[in-house]
């Protein structure tokens, strides 16, 4: 399988001298966490949901009430360092790429122009695929006991947001399990936050934190929470026992167990 295969193409981007509001709106539009800049039909650059949040303050809606703020422009704030795959790549080259560099997509570049997007979620859904039409070994696919992040960073319920917001600013993390009194009860992810327009009130986090959560037992196997992740479109799935947290497997776990494996046969 090649990378043309699994993109989405045509990928929507954004001028390098738009506005950051116009930024901000174009992936509230589209709701998607990436914009590929571009320059005369030219790759320059990427800026994401969350670059855009770092840059507001995670609080997009009261920064852009400053006038001088709603004539910040893109160029300036994007991450010019562009990692990029070609049409004819093999998924494994991008997964591989994304785990080395800790990015959630990548542009597919011909001739200097974007042509496609490829991100986090699409790999996912290829692992699930293949999956379930019993094309992965055991390798490539194990219970997830054998591939779980073990000593997991959480926050309490009774926490407030601000140690939350903290907590993921200082560890780059996307996707915080909940706990209390040694029980899971739910996570709290960036869009939570966002959805709280930063206000970040005094309020434990227990009152913004998503409860209806996806979670998997230690004996589920990696392609079932890369489906789950792929369907759902979040970064990480808690791995539960009886109710208590034994670890978490993320995106990055999956990405780096397909960087291992060939699709090419199934393509």
């Amino acid at each position: 399988m090649r990378i043309d295969e699994l993109m989405t193409p045509d990928p929507v981007c954004v001028g390098a001298e738009d506005t950051l509001i116009a930024a901000v709106e174009r992936l509230r539009e589209h709701d998607i966490r990436h914009l590929l800049v571009t320059d005369r039909q030219r790759l320059i650059g990427v800026i994401s949901e969350r670059d855009l949040l770092e840059i507001t303050g995670w609080n997009p809606d009261a920064f852009f009430d400053t006038p001088r703020n709603r004539e910040l422009i893109v160029r300036d704030h994007m991450s010019a360092t562009v990692e990029s795959v070609a049409p004819d790549s093999e998924p494994a080259v991008a997964s591989t790429r994304m785990v080395r560099f800790g990015i959630g997509c990548l542009p597919v570049v011909n001739d200097e122009k974007p042509v496609g997007i490829v991100t986090e979620t699409d790999l996912l859904a290829l692992v699930a695929d293949a999956a379930k039409n019993a094309e992965l070994p055991d390798a490539v696919d194990p219970p997830l006991s054998k591939c779980t992040q073990g000593d997991v960073v959480t926050i309490d319920a009774q926490q407030g947001v601000a140690d939350a917001v903290e907590l993921c600013r200082r560890t780059g993390i996307r996707h915080l399990p909940v706990v209390h009194d040694g029980w899971f009860v739910g996570v709290l992810s960036d869009r939570d936050l966002r959805a709280d327009k930063g206000s970040f009130a005094p309020v434990p986090v227990a009152e913004i934190m998503s409860k209806d959560i996806q979670s998997l037992s230690p004996d589920a196997r990696l392609s079932e929470a890369a489906g789950a992740m792929a369907r759902l479109k979040i970064g990480a799935v808690p791995v539960l026992r009886d109710g208590r947290l034994e670890g978490i497997v993320t995106v990055t776990d999956v990405l780096r167990v397909l960087g291992t494996f060939c699709f090419s046969s199934q393509g």
